[in-house]
């Protein structure tokens, strides 16, 4: 019986090495940040952010037009749902941040986040409008 040589899917090689970097990235940028803050400069950090987030998303942009990954319908739709996702997460953390900065300090203190959450409520409402409304 013969047996086929072991290959290896470059695709899945390419995912292990962008899951690699981006986990990477995740630890080594707070841990730059807090050792730029502790240098008493803590200023430079807003520079860094400055230049690594649109660094990423340039890169992302060449990837995505390099591989296609854009126009890709499954692609789209799993980028759809984890945006949804996290925005679903992030109205949830506001809304729990809402509620104990009232309970536990009063709604003078609650304000700041009651403004983030009527932006949420306020985009959301117009983007479903706009959906609504091109269908």
């Amino acid at each position: 019986m013969q047996m086929e040589p072991d290959r290896t899917d470059p695709a899945a090689s390419l995912d292990k090495r962008r899951i690699a970097w981006t986990v990477l990235g995740a630890a080594v940028l707070p841990v730059v940040l807090i050792l730029i803050s502790l240098t008493g400069h803590a200023e430079l950090g807003f520079v860094v952010i400055a230049l690594v987030f649109p660094t990423l998303f340039v890169i992302g942009t060449v990837r995505g037009r390099r591989t296609r990954e854009s126009t890709d319908e499954r692609a789209r739709e799993m980028h759809r749902r984890a945006g949804s996702f996290s925005w679903q997460v992030v109205a949830v953390t506001l809304t729990a941040t809402t509620v104990w900065m009232d309970a536990r300090h009063g709604i003078r203190a609650a304000e700041p986040y009651l403004l983030l959450l009527a932006a949420l409520v306020v985009s959301y409402v117009a983007a479903l409008l706009w959906q609504r409304w091109r269908l």
